[in-house]
This record gives structure tokens, sequence and C-alpha cells, in this order.
């Protein structure tokens, strides 16, 4: 008689990306650059499968055999990465019919490689002073040896996967600015799980602020932060006026960069707020973080064409996303709640009424209740 034994569940891994800057020599970067180019042509084999075949599979894309002077891993990583692109693309295509499929690549890609058989990290000590160093893996029997430059606390955290403290995973190698990099990911303990917390902390993200709220177990408000940044919307239509300029006088190469320009200060004010937040969040004694799901929002937004590019723009997902990394690693666990009908919810009584809200004030008209619209959902 069978027994049918259940199946483990795989639990979630705490990921810290390690990005050290590369330094070697010459002719080293060149077989780098060459390695970065033939991951790039085997990845464009498999997306040009796609497109023959119309089929996404790893079973499918392996029938299909190329000359290729890459690591059989390394090979197979650049099937996984082109099968995860039809499928995101696949993933988008629900929500806008108008999405692109993954293109055909013309500039060089960073490959993933895996610890071991694709790249390898040691440490050496010289008149006192240590020093780490690394070897990757171009093509079968052709290695190159790189020296790797950081920080003190990129180190201590390298110094940890050697004496395997830390779990090491792949990396990928990328170029930004003539200047070469190794991003290194990390394993280190598991994601925490809701197990009786005593504080919560309810966080509303919109447009122009995050709200947070922490609330005891017997639902007394313990402190409240507002966090306004009006300053990324004056920046996103700055750089918008000046995408809408080029694209009039023809200048598609400087538009896209002005686009990459706009992304990297947009983020960078999320990481700052995202980091007064968790520092906020800190204080308080075995806190669980409280989000609404704000998934497929998107669709439901139409206010005109004006309003609708403002509003598709809002990075709601990438600020709950780095609070969450944050307090994750400060081993503190998140829940994502509906968020049906919480702005019209008063927090003291629970009294639902569409006449709650005026503007930014909520005002209960049950138990009196005033407070700001953001706190009071938060």
């Amino acid at each position: 008689m069978a027994i049918n034994k259940k199946r483990k569940k795989k639990t979630k891994k705490l990921m810290i990306c390690l990005s050290l800057r590369i330094s070697t020599t010459d002719i080293n970067f060149q077989k780098i650059d060459s390695l970065r180019m033939e991951f790039r042509r085997v990845y464009n084999e498999f997306i040009g499968v796609w497109y023959r075949t119309g089929k996404v599979s790893k079973s499918v894309f392996e029938l299909h055999k190329f000359p290729h002077s890459l690591l059989a891993n390394v090979r197979q990583s650049a099937r996984d990465v082109a099968v995860e692109a039809v499928k995101s693309y696949f993933e988008l295509k629900k929500e806008n019919p108008y999405a692109n499929p993954p293109a055909i690549k013309d500039e060089p890609m960073s490959p993933r490689l895996n610890y071991k058989e694709g790249y390898r990290i040691r440490s050496e000590v010289d008149n006192g002073e240590k020093f780490y160093k690394a070897r990757i893996t171009i093509s079968p029997g052709d290695r190159v040896k790189v020296n790797l430059i950081g920080s003190e606390k990129q180190f201590t955290m390298l110094e940890k996967v050697l004496s395997g403290e830390y779990e090491i995973g792949s990396c990928n190698i990328s170029k930004r600015k003539k200047k070469y990099y190794m991003n290194i990911s990390l394993r280190n303990g598991e994601i925490p799980k809701p197990n009786n917390n005593k504080t919560f902390i309810g966080i509303d993200t919109n447009e122009k602020n995050i709200a947070l709220s922490a609330i005891n177990e017997h639902g007394e408000v313990l402190k409240s932060l507002i966090l306004d940044y009006p300053v990324i919307n004056s920046e996103r239509q700055k750089y918008f006026v000046i995408r809408k300029w080029l694209q009039k006088i023809n200048k598609d190469s400087v538009k896209k960069k002005i686009q990459n320009k706009e992304k990297l200060v947009v983020r960078d004010f999320y990481h700052k707020m995202s980091r007064i937040a968790v520092e906020w969040i800190t204080q308080f004694s075995s806190p669980l973080i409280i989000m609404e799901d704000l998934t497929n929002i998107r669709n439901s937004i139409n206010f005109g064409k004006r309003w609708n590019r403002r509003l598709h723009g809002w990075g709601f997902r990438t600020l709950q996303s780095m609070i969450e990394y944050k307090v994750n690693h400060c081993s503190i666990p998140v829940y994502y709640c509906h968020p049906a009908l919480t702005s019209q919810t008063c927090a003291k009584c629970g009294l639902r009424k569409k006449s709650h809200k005026r503007k930014r004030e909520f005002t209960c008209s049950w138990c009196g209740h005033v407070d700001h619209r953001d706190r009071n959902e938060a």
C-alpha cells in the first residue's frame, strides 16, 4: 500500500544583495565583457525559440541545441532568464493588453553565475591586511581572478559567508558607468511570521504621504507619524516636461537617460522614507506591520489623462517592498490586509460612512472622533 507523504512547504529565506566593485587588468575586463555578450547571445537564442514555436517551457527550450562557449549551468541560467521574461510578459498582459513582449537584446547582459561552478570567493592576508578575491569562470577552462572593493560593512558580511554563517547564492556581473560589479545574493535566516505580537502598526500608503499608527493589544493608540513627500510629484512633473520636450525634437537617446535619472531620484527618496519609517517602528516591542494589499488597484484608476498619468506613476509597491525588506531584517513580520472601505471606517467605534471623510480630515458622526484622514485609515 502506497503511503502519501505530505510535501514540506519551503520556507522563504531572507535575501541580501551584496554589491562589490571589481578591480583587475584590462585583459580580464575584456574577458568579462565577452562573457556578458555570450550570455546575451544565448538568451536571444532562447527568446527566438519562443518567437518561432510560441511555447515557453524549459523542456521545449532544451530541445533546441545551438553552439555556445558558456558553462552548462550558466547556459541554463540564460534559459531560465528567458523563461522568466516571457512568463512576466504574460502576467503583464493580463493587466495591460498592450504590454510589449520581451525583445532581442542589443546590449551585453549581466550573466547569472552559480557559486563554485561559476564563481568562487576567498580571502588572503598580505602584510597583516586582509584582501578579498573572486575567481570567475568565463568558459570551460578559462578563468579570471579579480580583486573585490567594498566597504567595511560589506566585508564583514562577506566574512560571515566564508565562515558559513550566511548562505551564498548566485551572482550577476553588471557594468555601471564603466565600472564592473559583482552582485551576490546572500541568505540569512527565514522571513518572520506573526506570532503573539503585542504592538500593531498600520501603514497607509498614499500618493503624497505615508501614515503610520501604532496600537497595543488593548486597542489603545500609542503613537502616530505622517511622512509627507510632495516633492516626488514635483520631480515627476519636472522630468515629464523635459521628456515631452525631448520627444518633440526627436532626442530619444537623451529621453531614455532622463527617464532613468527620474527613476533613480524617486527610488532614492523612497529609500529615505522607508528608512525613517523603519527607525520609528523599531521603538516598539514585538511589532506586527499591517499594510494594504493594493494589487490591481491601477485597473480601477480612470480620472482623466493628467490624473491617470500621476496615479499610474504612483510607486506604492516600491515603497511597501522597501519597508517590508527592512523590517524583515529586523525580525519584524508583515501582514497584508484588504483595503476596502478603510478610509470610511472610524478607528474608534468602527462605524463606516462615506460622509466621514472631508478632504484631509476625518470626522465620525457617531462618536465624534476627529483625526487626519490618513492617520485614521492607518
